[in-house]
């Protein structure tokens, strides 16, 4: 057997110091810095007050009213794995920007953070989008009308009217 020349032992002792301390780094240093602040940020998501908002039975056929640099929100409460169809417009074909939130993704969204939408549709105008969705989970579903002009670098922001519909398929 031939002895480890010097050169290789000073490299295998330098690489296992190197494996030592990234593993250190990242289980005692990082990981906990990591999981502070995703705790943290849930925290805060649980803290959030959600608005009183109007609450609406199935099925629904309205027109909404949302004001200049306002946001209108109605919530439904539902049971898990309903499929529902519904439609949205602006009756002057002027730009809203409509999502569909658990009650989850609605606290993050009002707290400006990224947010996931059941529905989206950015910008609805003259035409009417139609939609479908199934609920995965019992509770509120929050339906959003967006009119802040800050979302609309394009768009002089005015009063609206909604034509909105919504109903259980079957």
């Amino acid at each position: 057997m031939k002895p480890i020349p010097a050169r290789r032992m000073v490299l295998g002792i330098l690489c296992a110091f190197v494996i030592s301390f990234a593993t250190y780094t990242l289980f005692v240093i990082i990981k906990p810095i990591i999981l502070k602040t995703s705790w943290e940020e849930v925290e805060e998501e649980e803290n959030i007050p959600i608005p009183d908002v109007a609450s609406f039975a199935l099925p629904i056929s309205e027109i909404f009213e949302v004001k200049r640099n306002t946001t209108y929100m109605f919530k439904v409460s539902l049971v898990s794995n309903v499929t529902l169809d519904g439609s949205i417009k602006e009756a002057a074909g002027m730009c809203i920007n409509f999502y569909v939130l658990d009650e989850t993704n609605l606290k993050r969204w009002l707290a400006g953070r990224s947010f996931s939408s059941i529905v989206f549709f950015e910008a609805v105008g003259k035409e009417k989008e139609n939609f479908t969705f199934t609920t995965e989970k019992d509770g509120n579903y929050y339906f959003v009308l967006d009119n802040m002009e800050k979302r609309f670098s394009y768009e002089v922001c005015q009063d609206k009217y909604i034509l909105f519909e919504l109903k259980p398929r079957g």
